[in-house]
C-alpha cells in the first residue's frame, strides 16, 4: 500500500514506527536518499539585496548577502507534535492559528553582516543573516 492510499490513523503509525519496521522501509534506498534530500526540506538559501531594502532603517547603496531559512520540517515530527495534531482531529483541543503541531525551519546560528552607508561609516550588524538552518519547536 502506498501512502497516499493509507487512512489517517495509519498514517500516523508509519510516522511513528521505529525504523527497523517493514512500513519505516518501504521503497528502494536509492528511493529513500533521494526523498531525504529533496528540495522542500529545511534548508538555507541565500539572495543579494540593498542595505536599505532590508529594513533596518539604513541609508546605504551597498549590496550585501541576506541568507535565511526555508522548507518543511514534517520528518522532524515528534510524539508531541503527533500527539497535539491528534488532540485537535479529535476536538479534545480548540483550533487556533497560533497553536501548531509542526517544527518550523529557523536559523541556529547567524552570521554578522558589514557595509558602508551613505555618509561613509562603517555598520555591523549581528543576528541578520542566517548561517545555519534547523527544524525547532
Amino acid at each position: 500500500m502506498t501512502l497516499q492510499g493509507m487512512s489517517s490513523s495509519e498514517l500516523l503509525r508509519a510516522e511513528r514506527s521505529p525504523s527497523g519496521s517493514s512500513r519505516a522501509k518501504k521503497g528502494s534506498s536509492k528511493e529513500r536518499r533521494r526523498n531525504r534530500n529533496r528540495s522542500h526540506h529545511c534548508r538555507l538559501h541565500s539572495l543579494t539585496v540593498k542595505v536599505r531594502d532590508l529594513g533596518l532603517g539604513f541609508e546605504s547603496e551597498e549590496i550585501v548577502r541576506f541568507s535565511y531559512c526555508i522548507g518543511s520540517c514534517e520528518s522532524a515530527r515528534t510524539n508531541y507534535d503527533l500527539t497535539l495534531q491528534n488532540l485537535v482531529q479529535i476536538d479534545i483541543l480548540m483550533r487556533d492559528k497560533h497553536l501548531s503541531s509542526n517544527p518550523c525551519c529557523r536559523p541556529v546560528r547567524y552570521e554578522v553582516v558589514s557595509f558602508m552607508d551613505v555618509q561613509n561609516a562603517w555598520h555591523t550588524v549581528g543576528n541578520l543573516s542566517a548561517a545555519e538552518c534547523r527544524c525547532v519547536g
